[in-house]
């Protein structure tokens, strides 16, 4: 691909993030953790896979920006949908992001839901309140850590 195709990707990878080309000049050290990780996804965007793994990407973040970014991902998700395999320790942001949960424990899965909750989704909604509470039992039951 010519570099002025790569270059014309990546700053729309970068727009549909949130970021201007304002970053071009800047080195990584420069920039906030919600900047860089918005940059992570920004470069998962640029090849325009179909299939997009995540591990953690939120996981060093404040809980304020977390969710901000979690808002922006189901954003551009909900503009150029494709399957996004998401990691994460964290039973809520799994329950706000996703249609189906795989829950593992020493690499193997011990349940499987699917999250039938509507879009866009309410953490403070009763039905999420009671999702996030049988997970939480299940997984107390099995001896997992929530």
């Amino acid at each position: 691909m010519p570099r002025a195709q790569r270059k014309a990707r990546a700053r729309a990878a970068l727009r549909r993030v949130g970021l201007g080309e304002e970053l071009e000049e800047c080195f990584p050290h420069e920039l906030s953790g919600g900047m860089r990780q918005r940059v992570a996804i920004a470069r998962a965007l640029c090849p325009n896979p179909r299939i997009i793994l995540m591990d953690e990407p939120f996981a060093s973040l404040d809980e304020p920006m977390r969710h901000r970014l979690q808002e922006e991902l189901l954003a551009l998700w909900a503009q150029d949908p494709r399957t996004i395999v998401f990691v994460t320790h964290s039973i809520d942001e799994a329950v706000f992001l996703a249609d189906r949960i795989v829950i593992l424990a020493g690499g193997r899965k011990v349940r499987e839901l699917a999250i039938e909750l509507p879009r866009p989704r309410d953490r403070l909604a009763e039905e999420f309140a009671r999702l996030l509470l049988d997970i939480r039992r299940s997984v107390a039951i099995r001896g997992l850590h929530a």
